[in-house]
Order: C-alpha cells, then sequence, then structure tokens
C-alpha cells in the first residue's frame, strides 16, 4: 500500500504549473533572440555590407563610364558640363558632389544635437517601456485568475446584465481575433522566412538571409506584405544580380502559391471571417489612420468592428421580420375574425327567413280554418 501511493500522483500545485509554464514561455523566447542575434544577425549584417560594396561597384562603374562618354562626345560633355556645373562655372565632379552631399549631411546632423537627445531619450524610454512590458506580462500571466475573478467582480457591482454580457462578448471575440490571427500568422510567416532561406541557398541566389527575413516579417501583412517583399528584393536582386532574378521569382511565385493555398488556411483557418474585399479594404483604411501599425493589426482590428457590426445588423433585422411576421399573422387573425362575424350574421337572417316562411303557412291555414267555421255555422243556421 505504502508503494502504490508512492507511485500515485500527487495533488498538481498551480503554483508549480504556473511557475513552469512561465519559465518555459520566457526561456523560448530568449532561445528566439539569442539564435537571431547569434546567427541570423551577423548574416544579415554581413549581406548589407556586402550589398554596399556591390551599390560601391556599381557607382564607380558609372562613373567610369561618364568620363569615357564625355571624352567621345562633345554633346554629352557639354550637356553633362552643364548639369554639374555650380554657381560660379566651376565644374563639380560626381564624386564631388557627393562629398558634398556628405558633408552637408554631417553639418545638419551635428546642429540637430536636440534631435538627437530626444531621439536618445526615446531610446532609453522605448527600454524602459519594453522591460516594464516584461514585468507586467509575468504579472499578468501569474496572477491571470484572480485579476479575471476581480473584473468580474467590478462589472457585476457596477454594470447591468445586459451590458456586462455584451462587454464580455466584445472581449471573448478581440481575444479570439487577435490570437488567432497573431499566432497563426507568427507561424506561418516563421514557416515562410524558412522555407525561402533554404530554397535561395539551394538555388544560390544572394542575399539569402536579408531575403528571407524581409519576406518574412512583410509576410505578416496579408494580401501586400508578400507583394511588397517581392518588390524590395527584386529590385535590390535586379541592381545587383539580374542574372539570379528569374530564379527569385520563381521560388516567390511557388513558395507563395503553396503558402496562400494550403499553409495559411490550415493557420488561420476562418479566424478572421473577411473576405478578401474586407481585407483589402481594412489594410488601406487602417494603413492610412495608423501607418505601420495599422497594415499589422489593421485586419483584426477590422475583423472586430466587422463582426460586432454584423450581429447588430443581424440581431435588427430578425427584430424588424419578427415584427412583420407578427404584424401580418396579426392582419390575418382579424380578417379571419371578420368573416367569423359577417358570417353569423348571414346565418342569423337566413333563420329569421326560415322562421317567417314557417309563420306564412300557419296563417293561411287559421284563414282555411276560419272560412270552414263560418261556412258550418250558415249551414247550421
Amino acid at each position: 500500500k505504502k508503494a502504490l501511493t508512492f507511485i500515485q500522483p500527487k495533488k498538481e500545485n498551480p503554483f508549480i504549473r504556473k511557475l513552469i509554464s512561465l519559465v518555459l514561455t520566457f526561456a523560448i523566447f530568449l532561445a528566439i533572440i539569442t539564435v537571431f542575434i547569434w546567427y541570423v544577425a551577423p548574416r544579415f549584417i554581413a549581406n548589407i555590407e556586402n550589398l554596399g560594396k556591390v551599390l560601391t561597384g556599381y557607382y564607380n562603374s558609372i562613373d567610369s563610364l561618364i568620363q569615357k562618354l564625355r571624352g567621345s562626345s562633345e554633346l554629352f560633355n557639354s550637356i553633362y558640363t552643364s548639369i554639374i556645373q555650380n554657381d560660379s562655372g566651376t565644374e563639380v565632379s560626381l564624386s564631388d558632389l557627393i562629398n558634398q552631399a556628405i558633408s552637408s549631411l554631417i553639418g545638419i546632423i551635428s546642429s540637430a544635437s536636440s534631435y538627437i537627445i530626444a531621439f536618445i531619450t526615446t531610446f532609453v524610454n522605448e527600454v524602459k517601456t519594453l522591460f516594464v512590458g516584461i514585468f507586467l506580462s509575468v504579472y499578468f500571466v501569474y496572477y491571470k485568475d484572480s485579476l479575471i475573478e476581480q473584473i468580474g467582480r467590478f462589472s457585476k457591482a457596477f454594470l447591468r446584465p445586459g451590458t456586462r454580457k455584451y462587454l464580455s462578448h466584445v472581449v471573448d471575440d478581440i481575444d479570439i481575433k487577435f490570437a488567432k490571427f497573431l499566432r497563426g500568422k507568427a507561424v506561418d510567416s516563421t514557416i515562410v522566412g524558412i522555407v525561402l532561406y533554404i530554397c535561395y541557398k539551394i538555388v544560390g541566389v544572394p542575399y539569402a538571409e536579408i531575403f528571407a527575413v524581409i519576406g518574412g516579417v512583410m509576410n505578416m501583412i496579408p494580401v501586400f506584405g508578400p507583394i511588397i517583399a517581392s518588390v524590395i528584393c527584386g529590385f535590390i536582386l535586379l541592381i545587383t544580380s539580374p542574372q539570379d532574378l528569374i530564379a527569385y521569382i520563381i521560388i516567390v511565385v511557388v513558395v507563395g502559391v503553396i503558402d496562400a493555398n494550403f499553409v495559411e488556411p490550415k493557420m488561420l483557418g476562418d479566424s478572421l471571417g473577411l473576405k478578401p474585399v474586407w481585407i483589402t479594404i481594412a489594410i488601406i483604411v487602417m494603413s492610412s489612420l495608423f501607418g505601420i501599425f495599422g497594415m499589422f493589426f489593421g485586419v483584426p482590428i477590422f475583423a472586430v468592428i466587422y463582426t460586432l457590426v454584423k450581429e447588430e445588423v443581424d440581431k435588427r433585422v430578425a427584430m424588424r421580420e419578427a415584427r412583420e411576421a407578427y404584424e401580418a399573422s396579426h392582419a390575418q387573425a382579424e380578417q379571419n375574425t371578420e368573416n367569423v362575424d359577417e358570417g353569423a350574421v348571414e346565418s342569423e337572417d337566413i333563420t329569421k327567413d326560415s322562421e317567417n316562411a314557417e309563420e306564412v303557412p300557419t296563417s293561411e291555414e287559421e284563414k282555411l280554418n276560419e272560412t270552414a267555421e263560418n261556412a258550418e255555422s250558415e249551414d247550421n243556421k
């Protein structure tokens, strides 16, 4: 018995369960950040440096081409000289123009110390907000049940039952829409980024890390995100390595079709409840109102608003249809009552006519009897 008691599982401790969940959640989060910093970020920076070197080489090639054209064509030389001459008539080379632009930029930056201080202050505040958010997330996750209970008691004390029920429905709808959208889109975008990276490496497309990160991040924006990522990466590839552009287009099209028809429906399902036209309108409207935030989170916000408006419209339409059905049935009942009353009046008239018809022969018989009695009395006389 003691052995069986030892083998039997002990009662679950909610403190241990919450502690383990918190540790696992933040451990996974820190592992993702660590992998990004130690593996993705260096490759990303190396690709950016390589891209800068390539663009510098293109600049040198363009500069040498311009110098050759100036030496071989007087017309081009005169046009170029008229374009790049300064106010004093002295000719300015392309490198001088770039150096002047850099010097002007440095002067603007040095004179804008107040803006730099404001930027540093904003950055410090954002870092502080990040740590506060982490602390609050720990607090909310650990004391979630007690917070929900307190909010429920507060709403029960100060709100009517109908209002409390409606607000609870709205909060549940927001939680479902945002949770499903963000969770599904995050997983889907991660899969897309990894698949793009593998395909780029297999085919040999340059800047695979940059293109994969851009493709995965922009995939969080429905409809327009993959298009924007494809245009940006395609333009970079057209400048730096045009021979790989066709392979890049094929990879993007194939991965996009597979993701749109198989992966994304499995991840998201019908969590938004929006048709493509409404998703497009949501992105356009929310991005114009809230910028980048609206592009990433405008669709679930619009989905919540659309669901609430649709429910209200359906409820009002159902009430109006029920009212119209009630009025139609009431009018039909009144019509039936009138028909019954008319039938009763007609039956009463028929009854009276029959009684009058029965009374007429009786009076004739009485007259005949009186005539017979008069005749007998005359005979007796």
